[in-house]
């Protein structure tokens, strides 16, 4: 089966599986936007079969310290720690930081 989804945010540019759980994370648009909709990380559950279920998104806002370089959020990735189940790390170009996420998940992140 495959499925076909949107990530209900903007530009996904990176994705991450964990255990059943797909991450993607959203770039938004240009480096010059100065718009803070659309950038952030969604979660889907992978089922038997691949079938996607959206799980959650978090939404991103902030800009750089450049704002003329960057003046909306940006999240190039987000990757799973390899030690605790459930916790993500984004990279966020556009308003200078790292997120850490922390999911709760069914599986134990298995």
């Amino acid at each position: 089966m495959v499925s076909n989804t949107s990530t209900r945010l903007k530009t996904p540019v990176y994705l991450s599986v964990i255990g059943q759980s797909l991450l993607a994370a959203n770039y938004h648009g240009s480096d010059n936007t100065t718009v803070p909709v659309g950038a952030g990380i969604t979660a889907f559950k992978v089922s038997d079969g691949c079938a996607l279920t959206f799980a959650g998104d978090m939404p991103t806002y902030g800009h750089s310290v450049n704002p003329a370089r960057q003046g909306a959020s940006h999240i190039h990735s987000v990757v799973p720690d390899p030690k605790y189940p459930g916790r993500f790390y984004a990279c966020d170009l556009g308003a200078d930081f790292v997120i850490t996420w922390v999911a709760l998940m069914e599986d134990g992140g298995k």
